[in-house]
């Protein structure tokens, strides 16, 4: 983390090295601190992941990004809402993400049934409000084997208890769940 010299190039080479690793159960990919990654390159390996048909967990941090923005959460959502076998999500993402980005991910997910972990930190936005948050517990409800749930939003001013209450609604069998 944290490397200077990590720019979209590497990336998309490291994208095209993924198209072999086809029987890849877990991905996971630290780009934290990387400010030369950009949309462009994140949504490289986005479109890679779609060969990784095995995938069942998928861990993604690309915090502290300034060149990483919504288009790329977009972007992974419309890949991510593909893999029915999915069972564990885990991302840390760009700190300039609005409750649009926010809304359009969390919808394409909704069919996901299988997922048991959903952890999601938005770092240091200010933009996200409740209204987000309230289009995730329309989604939640659709992922009746969820065990673990986790959503932070580091310094979000805009998120109210109501907003942080509304995705447990109807969670019955979570074992574990933190919002902050």
């Amino acid at each position: 983390t944290g490397n200077e010299n990590v720019g979209d190039f590497g990336i998309k080479n490291l994208a095209t090295g993924l198209k072999n690793l086809k029987s890849l159960t877990t991905f996971n990919l630290d780009l934290n601190d990387c400010p030369n990654i950009s949309d462009q390159g994140f949504i490289a390996i986005n479109d890679q992941l779609k060969n990784l048909t095995k995938l069942k967990r998928i861990h993604i941090n690309v915090e502290n990004n300034p060149n990483t923005s919504e288009a790329s959460l977009a972007n992974l959502g419309s890949v991510l809402k593909e893999f029915d076998e999915l069972t564990e999500i885990s991302l840390r993402f760009a700190d300039n993400i609005t409750d649009e980005g926010l809304e359009i991910f969390f919808e394409s997910l909704k069919d996901l049934q299988n997922l048991k972990v959903f952890h999601f930190n938005v770092g240091k936005s200010e933009e996200p409000t409740d209204k987000s948050l309230f289009v995730l517990a329309s989604v939640v409800k659709n992922w009746k084997f969820l065990l673990g749930f986790m959503v932070l939003f580091d310094s979000c001013s805009n998120i109210t208890g109501e907003g942080d209450k509304a995705p447990c609604v109807g969670l019955q069998n979570l074992e574990d769940a933190d919002f902050n």
